[in-house]
């Protein structure tokens, strides 16, 4: 009993500190905090795919901007008419007689009729305009401003989307941190649970222990095992969430003291600021804040995009024409080409002015613009309410585990008094190994409540930090 659960500390030590390989991580060497959330900021999709749509609103934005280069058309044609069959007036002959009656009618006899086979027309042309746009102030200028504005958004969209990331990565990695130092405790209590149920079945073999008090020690022993089973468990999750939050095939094994570290910084941080603190960060450096305000100006630049379109615009265009005309001829007129007529080519340069009545469509586009931007104002100030519920909620969630963790701390204390008390009396004689060994498992629970207080502690520290921008003070502390 007691060798299973020493082999199976030894192999679980051995499966959450094995090295993995990626196009990351290549060595076997424990991965920093700020080595796994570089990998999830370049691995992850989400975060490429917001990377690819900043460039799409950028290229887009260039496209508008052509409208102010010259823009050239190009036509041109080469056109045969059918064939057709027409009198040949030359060669024919129409012969009237006179009846008895007095009326003059055709004489079919000596009338003769002769036609032939004759082109329809053959015609050439090209066509060339070039216009340059002189003035527009609904042109490419004011389109410009919206499309970068688009582009702006995407790329504070990015942000927004990349310190997700990182709190999922911190999170998992705050998480993996409690369970990899849990290990040692579990292998601890698995120990001791075959050592203690293995005395009772001993003490019942020989009828000092009636058929109630063993089944008891087993029931408690069965609730270790279990404890032990959701142990693995959990180890198991919180690989994969560290393996999708960074997606990488294997994470590796974790720096334990860099993660230790982080999370005594990231405490240390907490306790240092107030409320005020976190709303004022938030309101700088919230990304939602950002993209509100960003709209806001958007919706400005298609207001003035809008009004601006009752305005007349002013070309400089250059035609060239050069086109055949229509010819009549005989197929042997064809053949030779005598017929053939050609023209020179016509050009002009012509200053074109327009102003275009749109029946009041840009007039109503121009209202609903202004309605755009009241929205977005009032949409800005519900995200900054949003914000501050989200900041003051994740504050009074950080108190309360900050007390937790206090509470812990107290017991640990405790314990680890009784623990010396019953140590030294034990080793006098003084009391039953069974009192000793409740001592110390007290002290081993102790230990592991304050771990799991801390490590929920830090992950409402870093959340808080997340829900105010990720502001750039923090860094300076928590980031190495």
């Amino acid at each position: 009993m007691i060798s299973r659960a020493m082999i199976f500390c030894t192999m679980f030590s051995a499966y959450v500190t094995a090295g993995a390989r990626d196009e990351l991580t290549l060595s076997c060497r424990p991965s920093a905090v700020s080595e796994l959330i570089h990998a999830a900021l370049t691995n992850r999709s989400s975060l490429l795919a917001r990377l690819y749509e900043t460039k799409q609103r950028e290229l887009e934005s260039f496209a508008v901007l052509s409208g102010y280069l010259p823009q050239i058309s190009l036509n041109a044609a080469v056109m045969r008419g059918s064939r057709d069959i027409v009198l040949n007036a030359a060669e024919s002959r129409v012969v009237y007689k006179m009846l008895p009656s007095g009326e003059i009618v055709l004489d079919p006899a000596k009338s003769r009729s002769v036609f032939e086979t004759v082109s329809v027309f053959s015609k050439n042309k090209l066509y060339l305009r070039a216009t340059q746009k002189l003035i527009d102030f609904a042109g490419p200028g004011q389109q410009y401003r919206i499309a970068r504005q688009s582009k702006r958004i995407a790329e504070i969209d990015e942000l927004l989307q990349a310190d997700s990331v990182r709190y999922e990565v911190e999170r998992d990695l705050i998480r993996m941190w409690k369970l990899t130092n849990k290990r040692c405790f579990i292998g601890s209590l698995g120990m001791a649970a075959d050592s203690a149920i293995g005395r009772e079945e001993e003490r019942y073999a020989v009828g000092i222990l009636d058929v109630p008090t063993i089944w008891g020690s087993r029931a408690r022993f069965a609730s270790i095992e279990a404890e032990i089973g959701r142990y693995k468990d959990d180890m198991s999750e919180a690989l994969s969430n560290l393996s999708s939050s960074t997606e990488l095939a294997c994470p590796g094994p974790i720096d334990n003291n860099a993660t230790h570290f982080f999370v005594d910084t990231a405490l240390n941080f907490a306790q240092q600021h107030d409320l005020c603190f976190y709303l004022e960060q938030a309101e700088q450096n919230r990304k939602e804040l950002q993209i509100r305000e960003e709209q806001i100006i958007q919706a400005q630049y298609e207001e003035d995009f809008y009004k601006k379109s009752y305005l007349p615009t002013v070309n400089l265009a250059l035609q060239v024409d050069r086109g055949g005309i229509i010819s009549w001829f005989s197929p042997a007129e064809f053949a030779s080409n005598t017929l053939t007529r050609r023209r020179r080519p016509l050009w002009s340069v012509a200053i074109e002015f327009d102003w275009a009545f749109d029946g009041m469509a840009n007039a109503h586009r121009a209202r609903a613009a202004e309605y755009g931007v009241s929205r977005a104002i009032m949409e800005k100030n519900d995200t900054r309410r949003l914000v501050r519920q989200e900041i003051e909620n994740s504050h009074a969630e950080l108190g309360r585990r900050q007390k937790s963790m206090d509470a812990a701390q107290e017991a640990l204390v405790a314990a680890q008094k009784t623990f010396a008390k019953q140590e030294a009396q034990y080793t006098l004689g003084l009391t039953s190994y069974v009192d000793f060994d409740i001592a110390r498992q007290t002290l081993e629970r102790a230990d592991y409540d304050l771990l799991e207080a801390k490590s929920e502690t830090a992950v409402a520290a870093r959340e808080l930090l997340f829900r105010s921008g990720y502001p750039y003070v923090a860094d300076r502390y928590v980031i190495s």
